[in-house]
């Protein structure tokens, strides 16, 4: 039982001292947003990752790929 406590006291530790004040907010320079749409299927995107001018996602029934947004395609 005093390990589980012990466990518990770290993991409680280890996210408070995370939780710090120190964030900077990056998104004062963004002037403007715009929103398209890029794939129009039934589809729930599960994870997305933005790797220069490609965005990779990954959905629900083994759907993946990648949206080029130089090439504008998928």
């Amino acid at each position: 039982m005093k390990r589980y406590q012990l466990n518990f006291l770290v993991v409680i530790v280890f996210i408070l001292n995370s939780c710090k004040s120190g964030f900077k907010n990056d998104f004062s320079e963004v002037k403007s947003i715009s929103i398209d749409t890029v794939l129009n299927q039934k589809i729930s995107i599960r994870a997305i990752l933005v790797d220069n001018d490609k965005i990779w996602f990954a959905g629900n029934g083994n759907k993946y790929g990648f949206y080029d947004s130089k090439a504008n395609k998928l």
